[in-house]
């Protein structure tokens, strides 16, 4: 019972990093935290778009954001490392943080799905989803959808090829709700496959 408390307990704080390091770095277009136990400490791992921002002039933030986790949360020796993404328009939740701040500097949310469901698909996806939900204007919450390609909402490929990333706004409007699907490149799970026979299997007649 000591140690199924211990794992419950372990779990929910680590929930409660992810959740405060995706609220707080959100400007550096956080995309994923990684947290694994390590021989020496406790080892985080940060995807950010600009990830400069998460470091700070001279590792500041870094060092700051490394005493915050230690006192707050009691992590004990918690190494931070901090790494940029590959194809930042492959990442649902960077891509929810980038619309959810334009659309809080006032910019019109039409254009800035279709752009980024354009940047998207340049960037090989299979599919893409894009909806806003909210008081997009004076009159009434509404809700506005985006789409293209292929996305899965079920079944063992979600997760595993459609990923998503959710981030709030604030308009003068009201809040704003913003989720991002995409299913990623490659061959799709249920794929059917066809193995060609060999020459020399063929059966003659």
């Amino acid at each position: 019972m000591l140690v199924k408390k211990y794992f419950v307990d372990k779990g929910f704080r680590y929930a409660m990093i992810k959740d405060q390091l995706f609220r707080n770095l959100r400007s550096a277009g956080l995309a994923r935290v990684e947290i694994a136990q390590a021989p020496l400490g406790t080892r985080i791992i940060l995807y950010a778009q600009r990830p400069g921002l998460v470091i700070g002039q001279r590792g500041n933030n870094i060092q700051a954001l490394t005493g915050e986790l230690e006192k707050r949360y009691k992590i004990e020796n918690p190494h931070v490392l901090v790494y940029g993404l590959d194809q930042p328009n492959l990442e649902p939740q960077a891509l929810a943080f980038g619309i959810a701040e334009q659309l809080e500097r006032g910019m019109y949310f039409r254009k800035i799905a279709n752009t980024t469901l354009n940047n998207i698909m340049q960037s090989g996806a299979r599919g893409a989803e894009i909806i806003i939900r909210g008081r997009l204007s004076i009159a009434k919450s509404r809700m506005a959808r985006f789409t293209t390609g292929v996305i899965y909402k079920s079944g063992m490929v979600l997760g595993r090829q459609t990923e998503l990333g959710k981030a709030p706004a604030l308009l003068k409007e009201g809040l704003v709700g913003v989720k991002v699907r995409i299913t990623k490149p490659g061959v799709p799970v249920d794929a059917v496959l066809v193995k060609q026979q060999k020459e020399s299997e063929q059966v003659v007649a």
